[in-house]
This record gives C-alpha cells, structure tokens and sequence, in this order.
C-alpha cells in the first residue's frame, strides 16, 4: 500500500470536518511544495488567503482579537512587588540549600 492508499484509507474513517482538515492540509502542502519560480522561494502573495476558511479563524478578526484582550487566562493577576533596596548575591544564593 502506498502512501496515498494509506491516507485514503484512514480518512474514510475520519468524521467529514476533520477529514476536511487532512484535504485542506495536503492542499496546503501541495501548494508550497511548488518553489516560486522566480526566486526558489514561495511569494508573500502565496500565503495570502490560507486560513481564510480554518475553523480557527471564521470570525470577524476584530472580534477575535477583543475576546483575546478582555479574557482573564485562567485568573492570572498582574503581581507589584517592591525590590527597592534588594541585592542579589549569586554566590549566597548558590550555597542555600533549596531542599529544606
């Protein structure tokens, strides 16, 4: 079985959006396989538009980019701590003995 058997055969057993996932990942694969034939390299130009219909980016970037900003991260807290005054000393730090 070659490789393109193997895929065929484990995509048929995938639900329709993930196997549209695999589609839309060998179509990305297929489309930068191909090197820009003018530098060997692939153009910005060819990027443009590449997630334009992921699951991840289907709403309004704007929208996306406030719900980012105003969410809480799992109620993480900006900490204030006052070090003026503060010395380190690498060579105390280094002879404490963290196992106590």
């Amino acid at each position: 079985m070659n490789t393109a058997e193997a895929i065929y055969e484990l995509v048929k057993k995938l639900p329709e959006k993930e196997a549209g996932l695999v589609l839309m990942f060998a179509e990305f694969v297929q489309q930068h396989a191909k090197p820009d034939q003018d530098s060997g390299r692939s153009s910005l130009l060819s990027y443009f538009g590449i997630l334009k219909d992921s699951p991840s980016f289907n709403e309004d970037p704007v929208a996306i980019q406030r719900q980012t900003r105003n969410s809480n991260f799992g109620e993480f807290q900006a900490v204030s701590l006052n070090t003026k005054g503060f010395k380190f000393n690498r060579d105390d730090a280094n002879e404490e003995d963290i196992t106590q």
